[in-house]
């Protein structure tokens, strides 16, 4: 390669701020002369780079956390059941006014006559332990109301022991 076709290939490709420095380091001129080099005492002037910018750049915008969904609920059927659940467990156990207040929970998401039903034994077998009539007319009445939805199991056995115990009660 010619040494002019050099120059102007590498003056061509250098940055700004160095191009004449590469142009006379690697041809080893000064002022356009070949071959002169440049004297120790008189170095060859620096071309300044301009000052650095600063650019304040703002930091993007945090997105806002959204609240998370709430999980998906049970359906009505299922925490009715649950509830019911755990009602059983308690008229086992003889907690009968917590079974009772887990039967009307349950009956309240689900309204089905086996709530009722289980409401009035849970009042007859609380009023039997209690001798007490407004539990007797509290099993009277779930009997009644399961009884005009359901007509099995049949219940007449049961309000025919209930009438006669309010009887013995009231007496």
């Amino acid at each position: 390669m010619r040494p002019r076709v050099l120059i102007a290939l590498v003056s061509a490709l250098a940055l700004p701020c160095v191009g004449a420095t590469m142009y006379y380091f690697l041809l080893g001129c000064n002022n356009g002369g070949c071959g002169q080099k440049t004297p120790a005492s008189t170095p060859a002037p620096q071309p300044q780079a301009p000052p650095p910018q600063v650019v304040y750049v703002q930091p993007a915008p945090q997105p806002v956390p959204e609240t998370a969904p709430p999980p998906p609920q049970e359906p009505p059927e299922g925490r009715a059941r649950a509830l019911h659940d755990k009602a059983k467990r308690m008229f086992d156990a003889g907690r009968f006014d917590d079974a009772i207040r887990e039967w009307q929970s349950a009956y309240d998401l689900d309204p089905r006559p086996q709530f009722l039903y289980n409401l009035a034994n849970c009042y007859k077998e609380k009023a039997e332990i209690g001798r007490s009539p407004g539990d007797y007319r509290r099993a009277k009445h779930f009997f009644q109301r399961f009884q005009s939805l359901q007509s099995t199991p049949d219940v007449t056995e049961e309000l025919r022991d209930i009438e006669i115990a309010l009887k013995r009660l009231e007496g």
